[in-house]
């Protein structure tokens, strides 16, 4: 308890730090959301719950642990580690098996600080430290390139992946490199003028907003560039707050062990960061206390659906290099998360809504598009089963070749219907002119059987 007391205690914000850690937390947030699900992705859940882990647990690592600039977010280790351990989680029940995991990891990092475990980590050398440091950094860089290449490979172990990259580099997808490189180097550049702690908020929003030019139907650029992946393409962000998650306690026992395994390797991570960054007065974090603060964050995460947290020692280094001067840039981070999904979800989400309507026609336009992610297609299927549950359709306009058979490969098409699938033209507007004739004469059709 006399832990708990400490870390409110230095909670208390102080004016001339309060514009920098704000211009960390932005920066954290929107460099972030994306990993964040990418994370998520990797701990084979629903990509959404990445950002629930940000909002909750990014903040109240903050308040608990010792460590002023500790970020205790969501980390590669810990999802690789997270999707193994529910692989024999029931089908119908790993959102559930999911909120046990992560609610006994919290217990656990929470023990461990209640009963100052720290200790431990000083019969941990200088240079397995070390050494462990740079392994993360080295495995971050490598699980990164897939992403960076638009290659993907069919191997689990970032190694692997890594060398089988180097051996098919004619399957890389340049404009997703290009974008990527670009991206990259406009953070090194700014990085080195007045402008470097707004680097990482500026590189972002400008190389969206040219992949955004690059892609414009009138440019001929467009075919090219289409076929880098975006965040949309990922999963729906929602623009709500998380809702409340229940774990299932018939689950407990199988959880577990795998409770352990993730809780042990959030532990290692958090006194990496610990024991390689020292606080602003000098001296060194509380390990058991850092311990705490973890803990205390993977319980309230569980009850709101998130995968486990850690000690991210990118996460920091993020904060860090973004000019964070106190514990309260993490806090603004949590905040800034959730201002950037409620602000931006809605360019993540532009289908219309079906609720409450009947015998409507959605049209959506594909035009210089050729080829759509697997993420996309799930989306279609999912929309365009709704829209039938309504007696609606789906139709899709201006759709390339290559695209069309996507969607027969893959059954959408037929689900679809080909008579709802118009496909591109060298002139423009006859596809869109013909569904809307389409959607007309359907639409006249089902007015006269009523």
């Amino acid at each position: 308890m006399q832990q708990l007391g400490a870390a409110t205690q230095q909670l208390k914000p102080e004016r001339r730090h309060l514009v920098a850690d704000l211009i960390a937390g932005l920066t954290f947030a929107v460099v972030n959301v994306p990993q964040s699900m990418a994370h998520a992705l990797l701990a084979t859940v629903n990509p959404v719950f990445g950002i629930y882990t940000l909002r909750v647990a990014v903040p109240i690592g903050a308040i608990f642990t010792s460590s002023v600039y500790m970020n205790v977010s969501t980390t590669s280790a810990l999802s690789v580690a997270v999707g193994a351990g529910l692989a024999d989680a029931p089908a119908g029940q790993r959102m559930e098996a999911l909120a046990m995991l992560v609610l006994l990891v919290g217990v656990i990092q929470l023990l461990a600080g209640l009963f100052r475990l720290g200790f431990l980590v000083r019969f941990v050398s200088n240079a397995v430290m070390t050494g462990f440091l740079n392994g993360v950094a080295v495995l971050i860089i490598l699980g990164q390139l897939g992403d960076l290449t638009g290659f993907e490979s069919p191997f689990s172990r970032s190694v692997t992946r890594a060398l089988d990259l180097l051996l098919r580099t004619d399957q890389v997808n340049f404009p997703t490199t290009i974008i990527g490189a670009l991206t990259l180097g406009g953070i090194v550049l700014l990085l080195i003028t007045p402008l470097r702690k707004f680097a990482f908020i500026i590189a972002i929003p400008v190389a969206t907003l040219m992949l955004v030019i690059l892609t414009l139907p009138a440019l001929p650029t467009a075919p090219y560039f289409v076929s880098v992946q975006t965040v949309g393409e990922i999963a729906t962000i929602p623009r709500s707050l998380p809702r409340l998650a229940l774990p299932l306690p018939s689950l407990l026992l199988s959880m577990v062990v795998p409770a352990f395994s993730v809780a042990i390797i959030g532990l290692i991570q958090g006194a990496g960061v610990s024991q390689g960054t020292p606080n602003p007065n000098g001296k060194y974090p509380n390990v058991s206390r850092d311990f705490l603060g973890q803990g205390a964050a993977n319980i309230a995460t569980g009850f709101v659906g998130g995968i486990p947290a850690g000690g991210s020692i990118s996460g920091t280094a993020l904060l860090m290099g973004a000019g964070a001067k106190s514990r309260w840039a993490n806090i603004f981070s949590g905040l800034f998360v959730a201002v950037v999904v409620l602000l931006l979800a809605p360019l993540e989400e532009m289908l219309p809504g079906v609720d409450g309507t009947d015998h409507a026609v959605v049209a959506i336009g594909l035009r210089g598009k050729t080829e759509i992610g697997s993420t996309f297609m799930t989306v279609l299927q999912r929309y365009t089963a709704t829209l039938h549950a309504h007696d609606s359709k789906l139709m899709l306009v201006g759709v390339d070749l290559a695209v069309r058979n996507q969607l027969a490969k893959t059954g959408v098409l037929k689900l679809i219907g080909e008579e709802n699938v118009f496909l591109a033209t060298p002139q423009l507007g006859v596809a869109l002119y013909q569904a809307a004739a389409a959607a007309t004469a359907w639409l006249a059709q089902r007015g006269m059987n009523e």
